[in-house]
C-alpha cells in the first residue's frame, strides 16, 4: 500500500502542477492536496522507503506551491 501511495502522490502532484500550468487552480490545488496527503501518510508510516529524501523534497515543493495559491 505504502508504495502504491507513493506513486500516487507522485503522479498527483505532476497531474497538479499541470493543471496549474493550463490554468485550472481550483483543480491543481485539489490534486495538490491529494498528493500531499499521499506523501504524508508513506513519510508517516514507512520513512524507509525515501531512504535519499527524494518524496520529502516533493513534499515541500508541494506545501511551497499550495501556500501560494
Amino acid at each position: 500500500r505504502a508504495a502504491a501511495l507513493a506513486v500516487q502522490g507522485t503522479a498527483l502532484h505532476e497531474m497538479g502542477l499541470a493543471q496549474l500550468a493550463q490554468g485550472q487552480t481550483a483543480a491543481g490545488r485539489q490534486q495538490l492536496e491529494a498528493a500531499r496527503k499521499a506523501l504524508a501518510e508513506v513519510q508517516d508510516n514507512h520513512p524507509e522507503l525515501d531512504p535519499l529524501g527524494s518524496m520529502a523534497g516533493r513534499r515541500a515543493s508541494i506545501e511551497a506551491r499550495l501556500k501560494t495559491l
